[in-house]
């Protein structure tokens, strides 16, 4: 910079548009750090600008565009940084270059700031590609952790299967009569057909369902024993008492409680006396969900 903007006059106007005072007088390496002093608060500056790869690259592809930008002659084996009309620079005569050092066969220009410019140009790259994959890292981190907790909730607190809509009884009778005429025999009519003999005309005999009545009777009478047993049995015998129904107890164990249903109860919006277990194990499943989900966050 002091090879460009100072020289030994010091009234050089060509990087601050006009003279600044002697301090900007370039004639060794002493006057040089009072040049660059008095230079630097002159230099412009920007905030949002920040070092990245793209910007490194973008300033050391300018500079080397510059070089021997001047096209004079002097300059086809210098490698010289502005336009002075000879082979060399100084502060005096031939000042506002900078003369740099021959490029080797390697053809790599021997300058160290532009080498330290690069080698940050690749680390920012690469810093740039680590952050990529760290954050592909986290996603599928928080995808397994969000996985987990629900995997542990679900266990915690299944939810009921859900049973498959009794067949209309009509549609079931049909299903049958098609079954039992499959059989052409009397050995073959099995339960629940029956042969159907026919004395006068042996052609009109055929196997079909057996009377309602008749599978009821055979069912016997124990199934609707048990649906009545159900009726009064369980928590739904308190009926509408709510106090009979919270009193529900077996030592500390809440065996009813009034309440809301949940999932495939019936009358899930009405309050009635329902399994206070369900109540009881649900706030514990949920007190233990909590505590596991703060383990991962």
């Amino acid at each position: 910079m002091v090879c460009l903007c100072a020289d030994s006059a010091g009234t050089s106007t060509s990087c601050t548009g006009a003279a600044i005072n002697t301090d900007l007088t370039y004639t060794n390496q002493a006057t040089a750090t009072t040049a660059f002093n008095a230079l630097k608060p002159k230099c412009p500056r920007s905030a949002a600008l920040k070092a990245s790869e793209p910007t490194i690259v973008a300033a050391i592809t300018q500079f080397l565009a510059t070089l021997r930008a001047g096209q004079k002659s002097q300059h086809a084996s210098q490698n010289i940084l502005e336009t002075a009309a000879s082979a060399k620079c100084n502060a005096g005569v031939n000042s506002g270059c900078v003369l740099y050092k021959d490029t080797p066969e390697s053809g790599i220009l021997p300058v160290m700031w532009l080498t330290h410019l690069e080698t940050a140009a690749a680390k920012l790259s690469q810093l740039a590609r680590q952050q990529q994959e760290n954050d592909k890292l986290l996603q599928r981190a928080k995808a397994h952790t969000q996985a987990a907790v629900q995997a542990y909730i679900n266990t915690r607190n299944p939810r009921p299967e859900t049973l498959a809509p009794a067949q209309p009884e009509s549609k079931k009778q049909k299903t049958t009569e098609n079954d039992c005429k499959k059989h052409q025999s009397k050995t073959d009519c099995k339960e629940p057909c029956e042969w159907d003999e026919n004395v006068t005309d042996k052609s009109k005999e055929e196997c079909k369902p057996k009377e309602e009545e008749e599978k009821k009777n055979t069912a016997g009478g124990a199934g609707e024993t048990a649906k009545e047993g159900a009726v009064s049995a369980g928590c739904a015998r308190h009926g509408t008492d709510k106090k009979a129904c919270e009193n529900d107890k077996t030592g500390d164990k809440q065996n009813c409680a009034w309440w809301k249903g949940k999932d495939n109860e019936p009358d899930l919006e009405k309050e009635m006396c329902r399994n206070g277990s369900l109540l009881v194990n649900n706030k514990m499943a949920l007190s233990m969900d909590a505590g596991f989900v703060d383990l991962f966050f």
